[in-house]
């Protein structure tokens, strides 16, 4: 099974991600790389709390 996917984009003056997989998950960074570590964590938090509350996550692709 993949991962969800991750779209990382630049303000001009910084980066951020998001995924179309998991909605309402973001993060924001000064770098491209800095952007796609802090997604990792936030999906990880996002994914966690939806476990904690009884919500199944939404199907990924893969």
């Amino acid at each position: 099974m993949s991962g969800p996917r991750v779209v990382v984009e630049s303000t001009g003056k910084c980066f951020s991600a998001w995924s179309p997989d998991l909605p309402g998950c973001i993060a924001t960074a000064a770098t491209e790389d800095e952007a796609r570590e802090r997604m990792a964590a936030a999906m990880a938090t996002h994914l966690e709390g939806l476990r904690k509350a009884g919500i199944e996550a939404p199907p990924l692709p893969g």
